[in-house]
């Protein structure tokens, strides 16, 4: 009965200690938050050049073999042969589950029906063309080729 007692105790305490810690922990992630928010801590914007090409590559979950060798490969093409213009901003490379919230609006953006690679021309920030790459499927299985593709539809934006 005695041990019932003090657990019983034990637990009031935990629990009373929890309620006062919980908010004092909320408000500094709150903080925290609006610091991120506000600019705060946070790099540097990068100057974007006049001539931009985004490459991107779309995704969502569930991911199968095919999926991720095309995202293998476009990422490869594009850090290996791009290098120069990948450090001057030039070219991009991102990749996105477009099922998330906020990238939801590229499935209308680029009209997605399945995983993607897409490429985008932008002057002076705003979007000019793009291109979906959709021979990736027939070429993911030879990487040499998928390479090639890649890269010389990066270069007629380039140009």
């Amino acid at each position: 009965m005695n041990r019932i007692k003090w657990l019983r105790i034990l637990l009031f305490l935990i629990i009373s200690v929890a309620q006062a810690i919980v908010p004092v922990i909320a408000a500094e992630q709150d903080t925290v938050d609006t610091m991120a928010q506000s600019g705060a801590e946070q790099e540097p914007e990068k100057i974007v050049p006049a001539h931009q090409i985004r490459v991107y590559y779309f995704y969502y979950l569930p991911r199968c073999y095919a999926c991720e060798v095309i995202e293998v490969q476009t990422r490869a093409a594009v850090m290996n042969n791009f290098k120069e213009e990948l450090k001057s901003g030039a070219v991009t490379y991102e990749a996105f589950d477009i099922f998330e919230k906020k990238h939801k609006h590229y499935g209308n953006d680029y009209r997605l029906l399945t995983k993607s690679v897409i490429i985008a021309e932008f002057i002076n920030g705003k979007q000019k063309r793009w291109k979906n790459c959709d021979r990736i499927w027939f070429l993911y299985e030879d990487s040499n080729k998928f390479e090639e593709y890649i890269i010389g539809e990066i270069r007629k934006y380039l140009k």
